[in-house]
């Protein structure tokens, strides 16, 4: 009976120890299943936090490349007014100089047409002298508003010369520009007999 009683023990410790061991499969293979599991999500994670570390890098790409594009639009605006400055003061200098060039005389007026004819009395009285007239010589050569600014000395040979100037034709005087212009002359008349 102790035989039987220690076998019985013996039986009874092998199926212990069996179901022990059974047990220690199970354990040994929850816990693979679960390091399995670990791994797979700290790889999941691992993933996840690659593809947000991608999708910032994206989006710090695509902010620098907007930040870019700004800094190239401001840099295009500031050339474009840079540009419309230039072109500003370029005209300006332009104009300028257009206006000196148009108040700037480049070629006085010049008799076309003259004619004096010395008065007979004044001849018959040998007269003499130079009678200086100012007036203007307009943009078309003819003479504008005639004064006497120096007498000869002899009324009847200022009024000769008076008369004789309104009637002469002038080339105009010319600007920097070309242009003909008015301008205001001195005109002496000379009458002089021959000896």
């Amino acid at each position: 009976m102790l035989l039987a009683e220690t076998l019985e023990s013996l039986e009874l410790l092998e199926q212990l120890r069996l179901e022990e061991e059974e047990h220690s499969h199970q354990i040994l293979a929850q816990e693979k299943l679960a390091e399995e599991k670990r791994q797979r999500e700290a790889e999941a994670e691992k993933a996840r936090l690659a593809k947000l570390a991608e999708k910032r890098r994206q989006e710090r790409a695509q902010q620098a490349k907007l930040t870019a594009a700004r800094k190239s639009e401001q840099a295009r605006q500031q050339a474009e007014k840079n540009r419309q400055l230039a072109l500003r003061k370029a005209e300006q200098r332009q104009a300028a100089n257009r206006n000196a060039l148009a108040k700037k005389i480049a070629s006085m007026p010049t008799p076309t047409r003259q004619s004096i004819s010395y008065p007979s009395s004044a001849r018959k009285s040998r007269l003499q002298g130079t009678t200086r007239i100012s007036a203007t010589i307009t943009s078309n050569g003819r003479v504008q508003s005639p004064r006497l600014i120096s007498s000869s000395g002899h009324s009847i040979l200022d009024s000769a010369a008076l008369s004789a100037v309104k009637k002469w034709r002038f080339k105009p005087a010319r600007n920097g520009l070309g242009e003909a212009v008015a301008y205001q002359l001195t005109i002496p008349v000379t009458f002089r007999l021959p000896n």
